[in-house]
């Protein structure tokens, strides 16, 4: 099961996805998008070193990455439930969840 948080910064996502694991959902994953980028730019990896290089020039990450490493690490945790919370930013982000995620 995959649960997402859509609002803009500071409206309460990663309070509420914490309110939700504590109350009703003890072993839920809560995955923040840019937890994720900041733990593979550091993984050394040919793709760890370009998210690394993007965001230390303070550009965006492209939607294909994104969703990338999202997948890999919803692959990762197999049919856990996963909370994501800054996840999708755009239409492509949104139509990569049909099917992408289980």
């Amino acid at each position: 099961m995959v649960i997402v948080f859509i609002g803009p910064p500071g409206s309460g996502k990663g309070t509420q996805a914490q309110v939700l694991k504590d109350s009703v959902l003890p072993n839920l994953h809560i995955l923040t998008v840019s937890s994720l980028l900041k733990e593979k730019s550091s993984d050394g990896s040919v793709l760890g070193n370009e998210i690394k290089q993007k965001m230390d020039n303070g550009d965006l990450i492209e939607d294909s990455i994104v969703i990338s490493v999202l997948k890999e690490k919803s692959d990762s945790l197999g049919d856990e439930q996963i909370l994501v919370d800054g996840f999708p930013r755009s239409s492509i982000q949104a139509e990569s969840l049909k099917g992408n995620f289980s």
